[in-house]
């Protein structure tokens, strides 16, 4: 239920992990600015279902799983560190949510 006009930048993000990735080592600042660019996507879509949710008339559980899931995302967000292992879950994540 992602947000179409998001998804371009969704995948824009996830590019820039996997060259994060691919990297010997991994750069901690571009990391935190990508991990806070992902943060603000989330957000915005956050607030793109909310106001659906307002217009909507029933199926507002359909809106508040997404939410759920949206914060669930952030929560992980905001714990994870820099680890190739931590990237690679994120990676899978955001796939899976754009989808």
């Amino acid at each position: 239920m992602t947000i179409t006009k998001l998804q371009d930048k969704y995948l824009a993000e996830i590019d820039k992990l996997r060259t994060i990735l691919d990297d010997e080592n991994i750069d901690n600042n571009k990391f935190y600015v990508i991990k806070s660019s992902i943060n603000k996507l989330l957000n915005i879509e956050k607030l793109e279902l909310i106001m659906q949710m307002k217009k909507a008339e029933g199926k507002i559980s359909d809106y508040m799983n997404e939410i759920n899931n949206i914060k669930n995302l952030q929560q992980f967000l905001e714990n994870m560190t820099s680890s190739t292992e931590n990237i690679q879950e994120l990676l899978l994540k955001l796939e899976k949510h754009i989808r």
